[in-house]
Parts: structure tokens; sequence; C-alpha cells
């Protein structure tokens, strides 16, 4: 009797291997990249790109611009990604992150790094940035 409930007691111990949560980041980091990417197109002006919280349960993201005819699309994927990624993880990773803003250039949304620049407060540093890689 001894011997089974020690055996009882081993198996209900034991744990599953640890979690690497880096290698999680990155393909997290990667795959929101890669659905974001799907919804740039559309746009006629900058008020047609809009910013989207790309975070999952297991992982706080970055912000990334998309167009606004497509926000609602490109967050249901981003549902998608998190059940698929996260529904099982203990991971809780944070990016690092900058400020970013979205411009309309060529029919397509781009991050440009920095605040979005007031209309009366003349031309900024911001407004001639070049477009960020995410």
């Amino acid at each position: 009797m001894r011997s089974t409930v020690m055996l009882l007691l081993a198996a209900s111990c034991s744990s599953s291997p640890p979690e690497d949560c880096s290698a999680l980041a990155s393909t997290a980091h990667t795959q929101i990249g890669l659905r974001v990417a799907k919804y740039l197109e559309g746009c006629s002006s900058d008020s047609d790109c809009v910013l989207l919280e790309s975070s999952l349960s297991c992982y706080v993201g970055c912000k990334h611009v998309v167009a606004a005819a497509h926000r609602d699309e490109a967050a249901s994927d981003l549902r998608t990604l998190d059940q698929f990624l996260c529904s099982t993880s203990q991971c809780e990773i944070t990016a690092g992150c900058v400020e970013v803003f979205g411009r309309c250039m060529n029919d397509v949304c781009h991050a440009v790094e920095g605040t979005l620049p007031t209309s009366d407060a003349g031309p900024s540093d911001a407004t001639a940035a070049e477009p960020i890689t995410r």
C-alpha cells in the first residue's frame, strides 16, 4: 500500500519542462508583424491609418498601424493568434516599444516613429520621418 501511495504522489508532482518564453516572444513578435502586414493597404489620407493594440495574453506588444477599414479584421486575426500561442502559456512578456503614428503613403499605411504632429505647430521632425519596419 505504501509503495502505491508514493507512486501516486510522484506522478502528481511531476512538472512539464520549463517554457521557453524567449522563443515565444520571438514567435509572437514575428507572427503579429506578419498578420498586421495584411491590413496596411486601403488608405487615401493619414486619418485612414489607425493604431492597433497588438498585445496577446502572454505577450504585451507594441502598437501597430493598420488601415482603419481593416481594424476589426486585424484585431480578430490577433485574437486567433492569441488562442494559438497563449492558451497554455505561462509566459508574461513585455516588448520594448517606441511611440508611433500612422502615415498614408501610396495607398499604404506606414508606422512612423514619434508623435502625431499637430496641424498648427508647423513642420516638425516627425513629419519628415521615414516609416519604420516592424
